[in-house]
Parts: C-alpha cells; sequence; structure tokens
C-alpha cells in the first residue's frame, strides 16, 4: 500500500523488482517481509537525491557472503590473474581459428598471427595491475 497526503494506492507486488525510497520512509514488519518474500530490493534515498544505503534480500540471486567474497576478489590481484587468463585464452582462440583458415587460403592472415601472437606476448610479461593496463 502506497500512501500520501491525498490518496492511497494499492502496489502489485508481482512485477515489481526494485524500490526507490526518497526521504523519511517507515516500512512495518509486514511490508520488510512481503519485500524480502518476493525478493525486491529497496534504494533509501535523501531529499537531496544522495544514496543513504540499501537493501537485498537474502533470497536473493546472491548471499551476502558472495557478494563479500567478490568483493575480496575485486580487490585483489587474483582478478588480475583470471583476467589475464580469459585474455590469453581468448587470444589463444583467435590465432588458432586464423590459423585455420591461413592454411585455407595460402598465408594471407600471416600479419594477423603474428600480430596476435605479439599480444599473447605481451600479456605473458603483464605480472601486475599496475604495469599500466593495455598492450594494444
Amino acid at each position: 500500500m502506497f500512501e500520501n497526503d491525498e490518496e492511497k494506492h494499492e502496489l502489485p507486488v508481482k512485477g515489481i523488482e526494485h524500490i526507490t525510497l526518497y526521504s523519511d520512509v517507515v516500512i512495518t514488519p509486514t511490508a520488510r517481509k512481503l519485500i524480502s518474500e518476493n525478493g525486491i530490493r529497496l534504494c533509501f534515498v535523501d531529499k537531496y537525491g544522495n544514496l543513504i544505503g540499501s537493501y537485498v534480500p537474502s533470497r536473493s540471486t546472491q548471499s551476502a557472503m558472495v557478494l563479500l567474497k567478490q568483493a575480496q576478489f575485486y580487490v585483489s590481484e587474483k582478478r588480475f590473474k583470471m583476467a589475464l587468463a580469459f585474455e590469453k585464452s581468448n587470444l589463444h582462440n583467435m590465432r588458432a581459428v586464423l590459423r585455420y583458415y591461413n592454411k585455407k587460403k595460402k598465408g594471407i592472415l600471416s600479419e594477423q598471427i603474428t600480430q596476435i601472437t605479439q599480444c599473447i606476448d605481451g600479456l605473458t610479461k603483464k605480472s601486475s595491475v599496475r604495469e599500466n593496463g593495455a598492450i594494444f
């Protein structure tokens, strides 16, 4: 139920994924239970539009522990190593496809294969996020 000084509105719970609440709002325990059971995320904003906080129900697709682990991983060096592994495997796959078609087309893709090989070599030399990002 949404209510202000002039009128009352019933909001259908089905189909609501996110509600943004402005200024001072009172949420009853029954409403909190309904919000949690239906996986509705809440975002609290002050009268100036600044984010105060948010609420993500525990039955949402991600638990708090998953979010914490993701945040820890985001700031760690493991993140860089994983991204590097993804990029290298992507380049290896591209090079394999180019080599396949290079054999069929009698060497017209040799230059592109060489460029991708150089990119792979450049990525192999990277050992830290701090060694400036891109090599292209």
